[in-house]
């Protein structure tokens, strides 16, 4: 048996307008460039950034210097860009990086 609910105020779930549909699309950002990514590769290629971005300590300093670090690398992708990069973003480019070159050295 269907219920149907008659009081608005509880049937808020069932709105037919969702808040995601109301709000403005987040553009995207372009690719990184060759030359951001150059950057990407020669600033973790130095042993002093490898050692903090990849230190397993987790406490609050460790992770503050992590977080200015990758704020660091991005600054310098920004600069050689068109876009303002942010540390999450260069973080995440970092990453895919690292899984597609494991993907190609299995296959």
């Amino acid at each position: 048996m269907l219920s149907i609910c008659l009081l608005p105020v509880f049937c808020n779930h069932l709105s037919t307008t969702p808040a995601t549909m109301t709000s403005e699309k987040r553009k995207r950002k372009c690719n990184f460039t060759t030359n951001e990514l150059l950057i990407l590769e020669e600033n973790m290629a130095i042993e002093e950034n490898r050692k903090i971005i990849t230190s397993k300590f987790t406490d609050a300093i460790s992770n503050e210097q992590k977080r200015l670090k990758w704020e660091e690398i991005a600054a310098k992708c920004s600069s050689a860009g068109p876009v303002t990069r942010t540390g999450q973003e260069v973080r995440d480019k970092w990453q895919s990086m690292k899984s597609h070159a494991k993907r190609d050295i299995t296959e």
